[in-house]
This record gives structure tokens, C-alpha cells and sequence, in this order.
């Protein structure tokens, strides 16, 4: 325990100069976006901007798992970190922790800079709500850090873990859209991308302190994403404390396998992506694409047997598909 207090504080101080930049770099552009949303000429009509503190949040969500986890993407680097007299867990911890102080510090900060920037308008606000604003999408980005933080380690290399975030973005979307164009669902389904949560959120407390619509209230489903999302988050901080224990030196820099990688991604984006457009050349083009991104996956021009009969199962799986829209 003594261990990792002390390479918890270590660890802290070394990103201070990065918490520095974050943060006044958020400050200004948080500012600037403020000032620039008051009407002078229509003073009733100002944007309260809470939306630009939900693209902060969701940027560093996403940003500081890569710098707090790509030192373990380098062999060197591993081999030193993985020698301290100190757990696997511990050092997942710690730069979890990190990471979380990190964006909360940035996040208060840039929202006492809004509410600071809006007090010359505040006749015009209902700045109360930026409190519940505020813990709701510090709650909700704090899910975001940690899905982002389990996708990102399950890669060997840190480019493969930023195309798996990349992936990780849309592709719940993608599923939803899928099933929507198969079977007609006709379900409103944004919250299902990883950032829907946020700006819904943003946009209702936005509404709120603008005294547009006090009576707009979320509609179920979005509790039940909302919800969903959070358990998410739950899991996949569970997931990355769990997963680094058993995260091998030898693998590093080696071909990204992981099962949440491209492995399950390439196939899902080729056939969710082939029914979006419905056409044979659209078809065609994303074939070449799934091929090409095989390539990328294996780092060569020679695919195994498993990529052969992924992609021969989503083309089985795209007739399959346009025969039950036929039916319907």
C-alpha cells in the first residue's frame, strides 16, 4: 500500500505540466464561447452554453486514457513499470485515478469559468441548474473515461487502441440502425452512440437555465440508455483492472487480437454499414474496405482462415438479412 501511495503521488506530479495546458487551454476556449454566446442587442435571447463543457468533458474522456495507458504500449517502458514492487491492479488504479482527477480538475475549473462569464447575464439564466448540469454529465463523462480507458487497453499498440475507441464511438449506433432498417422498429435511437447521453443531458439543463422549456423531461428509453450507459462504465473499469493483471510484455507491439478490436468490429461495420447503403456497388466498395482493413489488423497481405470465413459469414449474413426484409 505504501508502494503505490507513493507511485500514485509520483505519477500525479509528473502530469501536472499536461493538467496545466489542459486546463487553460479549456479556460479560454470555455471564455471565449461564453462571451461570444451573450446577445448584447437581444440580451434575452443569449446561449447559455453548457454544451461547450460537454465537449471538453467528452474530449478528455476520451484523450486522457491514451496518455495515461500508452506507456504500456512500449516494451522498454513495461518492463520497468511492471517491476516495481507494486500489483498490475495497483498500477491500473492508479492511473485510472489519474486519468479521473485529471478530467475532474479541467471540468470544474472550465465550469466556474462559465458561471463566472455568464454573471453580467445572470437576469437572463436560471444558473441554478448548472450544479445538477454539472454532476449529471460529470457522472455520465466519467462512464465515457471508463469505457474508453478498457477499449484502449485491450490493444497492443496505442494506434490500434485509438482506431478501437474510434470504433467504440458508433458501433452500439450501428447495431440499433441495423435492426431499425431490418425490421422497421421505428425507435428514435442517438443515445445508443457514446456521446448521446451527454448531449442529451447538455441540451435539457441548456433548456432549463435558458428558461426556454422547463417542462421538457427525458422520455424512458433515453432513462434506460442513459442507465445503460453508466452500468457500462461500471463494467469496464471493473473490466480494465481485471484484464491488466493478465497483460503480457511479449504481446506488446504485437497484432491487436483482442475480440473488442477489429476482430468484432471490421465484420459488424462491413454489414451494418452494407445495409445502410443497400446498394451492390456501395456493397463492393465496403468488401474492399473490410479487406484493406483485414490488412491493417494483420499488418500484411496474408489473412488467416478466421478473416476468410468472417467475411464469408457476413456476406451469408447480408442475404439472410435482405430475405427476412423481402418477407416483411
Amino acid at each position: 500500500m505504501h508502494n503505490t501511495k507513493r507511485y500514485f503521488l509520483h505519477h500525479l506530479k509528473s502530469v501536472l505540466p499536461r493538467l496545466a495546458v489542459f486546463t487553460v487551454i479549456s479556460v479560454l476556449i470555455t471564455v471565449m464561447t461564453a462571451n461570444g454566446a451573450h446577445s448584447k442587442y437581444a440580451p434575452e435571447h443569449s446561449d447559455v452554453a453548457f454544451y461547450i463543457l460537454s465537449v471538453i468533458i467528452g474530449f478528455l474522456a476520451a484523450v486522457i486514457p491514451m496518455f495515461e495507458f500508452s506507456v504500456y504500449n512500449s516494451k522498454r517502458n513495461l518492463d520497468t513499470l511492471f517491476s516495481l514492487p507494486i500489483s498490475r491492479s495497483s498500477l491500473a488504479l492508479v492511473h485510472i485515478a489519474v486519468g479521473f482527477i485529471q478530467m475532474l480538475l479541467v471540468f470544474t475549473v472550465s465550469t466556474a469559468a462559465l458561471f463566472a462569464s455568464h454573471l453580467d447575464f445572470a437576469e437572463f439564466y436560471d444558473l441554478y441548474y448548472i450544479i445538477p448540469y454539472y454532476f449529471s454529465v460529470l457522472g455520465l463523462g466519467t462512464a465515457v473515461y471508463f469505457i474508453f480507458t478498457f477499449i484502449f487497453t485491450q490493444a497492443n499498440t496505442t494506434l490500434d487502441g485509438i482506431v478501437f475507441c474510434g470504433f467504440w464511438t458508433f458501433n452500439l449506433y450501428l447495431v440499433f440502425f441495423f435492426f431499425d432498417r431490418l425490421f422497421d422498429l421505428k425507435y428514435f435511437y442517438d443515445m445508443t452512440a457514446i456521446y448521446a447521453p451527454i448531449n442529451g443531458v447538455t441540451s435539457h439543463f441548456q433548456y432549463r437555465a435558458e428558461m426556454i422549456n422547463r417542462e421538457e423531461i427525458f422520455a424512458r428509453s433515453d432513462a434506460i440508455f442513459i442507465t445503460l450507459w453508466c452500468v457500462l462504465g461500471v463494467l469496464a473499469f471493473l473490466g480494465t483492472v481485471l484484464t491488466f493483471r493478465r497483460k503480457k510484455v511479449e504481446r506488446v507491439g504485437e497484432v491487436s487480437d483482442s475480440i473488442f478490436g477489429y476482430t468484432l468490429n471490421i465484420p459488424l461495420y462491413f454489414v451494418c454499414l452494407t445495409s445502410l447503403f443497400d446498394d451492390v456497388t456501395a456493397t463492393v466498395w465496403l468488401a474492399i474496405c473490410a479487406v484493406i482493413g483485414y490488412f491493417i489488423f494483420r499488418r500484411g497481405f496474408r489473412l488467416k482462415k478466421a478473416d476468410l470465413i468472417s467475411i464469408i459469414i457476413s456476406f451469408i449474413l447480408l442475404c439472410v438479412c435482405n430475405v427476412i426484409k423481402a418477407l416483411i
